[in-house]
């Protein structure tokens, strides 16, 4: 097996682990059951968990943060599910930060990288709950 392969492997494993966490985290906090959708392997335009309220999550586990590359991934997966797009990211040894929509961008804006906001676990459970 390549390097290449087994680097690949372990990078599949570390996120599914990322997004098992994630879940937990969830239904910890919030009580909603989520699951990893396994559909994101099979087919495009899925997010990583199962829809948390109005809400589809990309859930994401790298050493390098591209946020915003991330946050076009969510977006179509948002606009194939009429969910609200969210990217989750974890930074190492700091733990979870979600981006979403600021709560004033309506329409087209709702999608545009520019008009979300980065916040911490606390807020993000604050705003589901708000949502709900």
């Amino acid at each position: 097996m390549s390097d290449a392969s087994a680097r690949g492997r372990s990078n599949r494993n570390r996120g599914a682990a990322a997004e098992r966490e994630l879940a937990r985290w969830i239904r910890d906090e919030l009580g909603i059951d989520v699951s990893r959708q396994l559909k994101q392997f099979q087919e495009a335009q899925h997010f990583d968990l199962t829809p948390v309220g109005p809400f589809g999550i990309e859930a994401k586990y790298h050493a390098r943060i591209n946020v915003k590359d991330w946050w076009k991934q969510a977006v179509v997966s948002a606009k194939a599910s009429s969910l609200i797009p969210v990217v989750a990211y974890k930074v190492a040894r700091k733990g979870w930060r979600f981006v979403l929509p600021h709560t004033s961008a309506q329409g087209d804006w709702s999608h545009d990288y520019e008009f979300t906001v980065d916040v911490g676990p606390a807020c993000f459970a604050m705003i589901v709950r708000e949502s709900l």
